[in-house]
Parts: C-alpha cells; structure tokens; sequence
C-alpha cells in the first residue's frame, strides 16, 4: 500500500456536493458584502476639503444618498431629530463667525453631528489631515499647530444644549513636511465609549495659511461593526478549530494505518501543514483593535500580515503546479522561472513594507510611525506592490491554464479539475478585488475580509482534497504522479 494522499477520489457525491455548496454560499456572500462597501452601506464618512481658495466642498458619503439628512434615516432615527441638529448647528456657525470673526479673519466651520450612538459605535472620530504650502527652504519636519474654537454638546435637544456649551480653544499639533507638503493625520476628537446619545460638533478656524485642510468624521453603524468583529474572529477561531481537527485526523489515519510514511506527497502535505499553522497568523485578530481603539494604523499592520500570506499562497499554488510537471513529464527544474518568480515575491514584500513603514504608519498616527520629508513616496512602492503582486497571480493563472491542464486523463479525471476548478476561482476573485476594490473605503475592509475568507476556504479545501489516502498499485489513475519521497512516519 502506497499512501498518495488523494481522498478527492473516493469522497462520493455528497461530499464534493457539500464543498461545492460552501464555496457557492461563501462567493455569494463576499460579492454581496463587496458591492455593499462600495455603497458605503456600513459606514457614514463625512469630508470637509478647505481648499487653497478659501472655498468650502462638503461631500458625504451615504448609501444611496450624498445628502445628509438620510444619515439619520440609515440608522433608523426620526429625520426631524437631525434637522434639529442641523438648523441648531447653522447659528452655532453664525455664532462663530460673528464672535471670532476678528481673532481668525474669514473663519470656516466644520460640523459634525451624530444620533443615537451606541456601546458598539466605539470608533467614531472626527480627524483632521493637514496639507501646508510647498517650502524647499524648509527642511526636515516641523510642528504646526491648526488652532480654533470647538463646540461640543450632547443630547437631541440642541438647542437648549448649545446654550449651556462652553466654547473651547481647541488646538491640534501635528508634524509636516514643506518639502513633501502632507503632514500626519489624527484624531480631532474621538469617541470610543458612549451610552444612546446624540451629539453636535463644530469648529471653526481660519483655513487661509494652508494649502487645504482635511475633515474627516468616520462612524460605522453599530450592526455593522458588530458583524465585522464577529467575521475577524470567526476567521481565526476556524482556522485553528481546523488545524486542531486535522493533525488529529492525520495521526488517527497513520495509526489505523499502521503506516510509516503517510506523508508521500512531500511537497503538498507539508506545505498544506505550514499554511494551516499559518493561518491563525495572518487571520490576525489585531484589526479587531482597531473598533475598541480608535487607532486605523491597526487595519494598515493586519493588512501587511495579510500581504505576507498572499505571497505564499501564490508560491503555494506555483510550487504545487510545477512540482507536478515535474513529476508527470519528468521535466528539468527550470531554474530561471522559479527564481525570478521568488525575485517577485522578495520584491513584492520589499515595496509592500516600505509602503507601510513610509506612509501607511505616519499617516494615521501609528505609535510606531516616523515621519519623514520622503513619506508620500510611500504611495509609489504601494503601486509598484500591488502591480508586481497582480503580475504574480497572472503569471500562476498562465500555468493553470495553458501547463497544469496539460495533465492528460485519467488523472484529469478528479485530481487536476477539482485543483484547477478553486484555484481559477481563488484567482479570479484576487483580479477582480485588484480591479474594482483596492482604493475603496480602506477603514471598513470588507472586501479584504472577504478575500481572507476565499482564501481560508481555499487552503481548507485542498487540505481536505489531499488527505493522505492508502492507494495501490492497480490504482486506475498510476501511481507515479504526485509522487515524493518516503518520509519516516513514527508515532513514537
């Protein structure tokens, strides 16, 4: 008896029914959260641009609405408590102009509003980006300080609230480049732990001495964020829920067995262990943080974990297609393509890590960050990143189509469409989140989080697909395909 490892053979209709069924219910429920991040559907973003004109743009980011008053119907309150809100917020702004009209000169204000916050609502912030004049003279960083009077009140009744509010001198201190002209973002004002309540912000200051300012108030629905904890945990529960289950399936089968060298195809089970092991690792919980914490550095070091594991998936898939035209053609190790293909990984890990030390860090205030004049040429290495990882992943989708199909029957059979079949799918949903989600609404990474689960998925089903089988030698699909080296088994 032979152990090559392909229980895909025998698994009968309803098992490869049951793993079609996952990956239908699983592709179907990513594509709909997806498409709901694009409509911005779990998160309300509001942005204020004072641009070098001293003009004033106010864009708003809601689902199926830019206008603010349907922020409250989203969250199900009476559209008649924001407009209260709001009228209220219009003479505070009245009220600062007229009052500090003469310490700021042409005073702007910035205001937020929010309803019915609640305990799971921890993350809401008002932040503040600055963006300062271009100035070579000036070298090496420097504090600027973004002055002006805040108000801050709680409650539905606005009106009567904003009487009893105090005005504040409020001042924010950032470091800034002149050569790169961008300066840190942070949090202006933060909420992180509130009952049901309501609340108005508005500040205002004189905009007129910086190239523009930006305003940002980000506010996820507590539904929402409460179901984006859940799939950040449940990610990493299942994944070592799963290790846990198949080391022991694996040393049961060597029992019964009796074997000594279960492991026969070296190169898939052990690397399946080492990305099982993994996967705890980069399903990262840390991004769970990021909803008690209002600190988005948290998504930005999730997300270069998550980068690690994309590469050795692709070097996963790339090592299982040309080992086996290794082993079906006795072709020669071609030395060229598999270097330059790590050379792309090496570099891929290079950019990527510059990219996050660079900019992802200073830029959203990361108690790791250091800032510096070249930090916006982070952006670059993120492009180049992203464009050498999309090469990647088209590099192994060529191999799959037009080499691993090469495997003729009877081993085209079960083996090479089942592979082929989730590896084309894997593949085609990193090229589509590649196209359509890269730049969409990084601080709610839906779509991340869906192409994890993909993954998951991915590596659960070939770890599945490939468990060690006692096979013979009158197997009808030969017994030398896939085949490895004996490795000692013990159980001892």
């Amino acid at each position: 008896m032979k152990a090559e490892g392909f229980v895909v053979d025998n698994l009968g209709c309803y098992g490869k029914s049951i793993i079609l069924v996952l990956w239908g219910f699983w592709l179907l429920t990513g594509f709909v959260l997806s498409i709901g991040e694009v409509f911005q559907k779990g998160t309300i973003v509001e942005e204020m641009v004072f641009d070098p004109n001293n003009q004033t743009k106010l864009t708003y980011f809601g689902a199926f609405s830019i206008n603010r008053t349907y922020q409250a119907v989203i969250s199900g309150k009476n559209t008649s408590e924001i407009e209260e809100m709001m009228n209220s917020g219009r003479e505070v702004s009245d009220v600062i102009n007229g009052i500090h009209h003469n310490m700021f000169g042409e005073v702007k204000t910035f205001s937020d509003y929010e309803t019915g916050l609640s305990v799971y609502n921890q993350f809401q912030a008002t932040s503040l980006k600055p963006f300062v004049k271009k100035d070579e003279r000036v070298i090496g960083m420097r504090d600027i300080t973004v002055s002006g009077i805040g108000y801050f009140w709680w409650g539905s009744n606005t009106s009567e609230n904003f009487k009893k509010a105090t005005p504040t001198n409020l001042t924010y201190t950032t470091k800034c480049s002149f050569q790169a002209c961008e300066c840190a973002e942070s949090d202006f004002v933060s909420i992180q732990s509130v009952k049901q309540e309501s609340y108005v912000f508005l500040f205002g200051l004189d905009p007129t001495m910086y190239s523009f300012l930006i305003f940002h108030s980000k506010r996820g629905k507590p539904e929402y964020s409460f179901f984006k904890i859940t799939f950040s945990l449940a990610l990493s529960v299942v994944s070592i829920v799963f290790l846990i289950v198949y080391l022991g399936l694996y040393l049961l089968k060597a029992l019964l067995t009796k074997a000594d060298n279960i492991g026969k195809s070296v190169y898939l089970n052990y690397i399946t262990f080492v990305m099982l092991i993994a996967l705890p690792v980069f399903n990262n919980p840390i991004v769970v943080g990021r909803y008690f914490y209002n600190a988005d550095w948290m998504i930005y070091v999730n997300d270069w974990l998550f980068s690690v594991f994309e590469v050795a998936l692709v070097a996963y898939i790339y090592t299982h297609i040309s080992v086996t035209r290794l082993k079906v053609f006795e072709e020669k190790f071609d030395v060229i393509s598999t270097l330059t293909f790590c050379g792309g990984i090496v570099m891929y890990l290079t950019f990527y890590s510059l990219y996050f030390v660079m900019y992802s860090l200073p830029t959203n205030n990361s108690p790791f960050a250091v800032i510096t004049d070249s930090m916006s040429i982070g952006l670059l290495f993120e492009g180049l990143s992203s464009f050498i990882l999309f090469l990647l992943y088209g590099w192994v989708f060529v191999l799959l189509l037009f080499l691993y199909s090469q495997v003729h029957p009877p081993l085209y059979k079960e083996r090479v469409v089942w592979f082929s079949t989730f590896t084309a799918i894997l593949l085609v949903v990193v090229v589509l989140h590649f196209l359509f989600f890269q730049d969409v609404n990084p601080n709610t990474p839906m779509t991340k989080l869906c192409l994890q689960l993909i993954s998951n998925l991915y590596i659960f089903t070939i770890a599945y697909m490939f468990f060690p089988s006692p096979r013979n030698n009158t197997d009808a699909y030969g017994v030398d395909v896939y085949v490895g080296e004996y490795i000692p088994f013990s159980l001892n």
